[in-house]
Order: structure tokens, then sequence, then C-alpha cells
């Protein structure tokens, strides 16, 4: 009489309780939870630094507007048609025309400023200038604070995204060997019982 000895298989496996009591099961829980700690220090220092970048941008924007004034500049010639530029609907300037404005001590300047294509001489436009009357940038606006905050906290987040998923996909190739390895031993002290009692 033979006796058939049960190899558990892909099928009987699927339908066993799973035990999480292997060694490759507690080192992925070990690193599950590390990545959850690892995910919540991200989510601060993203948050950290978004606050970071924006309270410093605000802070050189009230800087330069101290230092700069704003006013207006009257064009003196026609600007330039891009080619595209109706289409786009763009309302950021996109060229420079030619343009003139008065200095803080009351002399006339002039110079190229920024302005929409095809703005019409004669077209009064917002411009900032020093104080000794030459054209400058204006300072950061709330927007471009906020746009700042969120590229820093969102660098941060994608750096953090990335060392996750890495760390998680070694982990889990790891511990796939290791139960490979593990069920191959398995057979092979199973197989010589196996193949004796249904030979």
């Amino acid at each position: 009489m033979c006796t058939t000895v049960a190899v558990p298989g892909p099928t009987m496996r699927r339908h066993e309780p799973r035990l999480r009591n292997r060694l490759t099961d507690r080192l992925e829980d070990l690193v599950a939870g590390l990545l959850v700690l690892i995910a919540a220090l991200g989510l601060l220092v993203a948050v950290t630094a978004g606050a970071a970048a924006h309270a410093d941008t605000m802070a050189r924007s009230g800087v330069e507007a101290s230092s700069r004034i704003s006013t207006t500049a009257i064009l003196s010639a026609d600007a330039p048609v891009l080619a595209g530029s109706e289409a786009s609907g763009s309302y950021l300037p996109q060229t420079t025309a030619a343009a003139a404005w008065t200095a803080p001590d009351g002399t006339p300047r002039t110079g190229a400023v920024p302005v929409s294509p095809g703005a019409r001489k004669g077209r009064k436009v917002a411009i900032w200038m020093g104080r000794d009357g030459a054209l400058a940038a204006a300072p950061p606006s709330p927007f471009v604070a906020v746009v700042a905050a969120g590229v820093a906290g969102g660098e941060v987040l994608v750096i953090t995204a990335l060392v996750l998923a890495g760390a998680w996909w070694v982990t889990r190739r790891t511990t796939a060997r290791m139960n490979h390895g593990a069920w191959e031993r398995e057979w092979a002290a199973i197989e010589p019982l196996w193949r004796r009692n249904t030979g």
C-alpha cells in the first residue's frame, strides 16, 4: 500500500491563511514600517521647505520693493508683433519697445521696456525703476512666492517618493530571492520522499 505525500503547491497555498511568520515577511513588515516613517518625515520636510521658500521670496520682495519705485512709462514706438503671439493669448510680456519715463529726480529717461506684442505707440505701461531712475525688474509677487514654495516642496516630495519606491523594490526583490531559495531547499528535502512513495 502506497502512502501519498501531499506537497503544498501553488493552488493549496492560495487557500491557506497567510501567516506572516517567515523571516522574509517580518523583514517586509519592518521595512514597510520604516518607509512609512520616512514618508512622514519627507512630508514634514516638504512643508518646511515650501514655507521657507515662500518666506524667503516674500522677504526678498519686500527688500526689492523698498529700494525700487513703480511708475508709468509711455511707449515712443510700436512694439513688434511676434508670430503666434495672438494665437497664444498670453498676457505676459513677450517683447520690448522703446519708451520714456521720468526718474525720481525729475529727469527724463528712455529705454526698452517689456510689453505685450503689438502694443501701440503712446500706450502707458507700468514699470519699476531704481532710485537712480534706471529700469529694474518688478519685485516677486505673492504668486511667485507660492510657485517657489510649490517647487521647493515638490522637489522634496519627488525625491522622497523615489527613495521609497527604490527601497521597497530592493526589499521585494531581496525577499523574493530568499523565498525562492527556501522553496528550493524545501523541495530538495521533500522530493526524494515523494518519489519513493509514488514510484
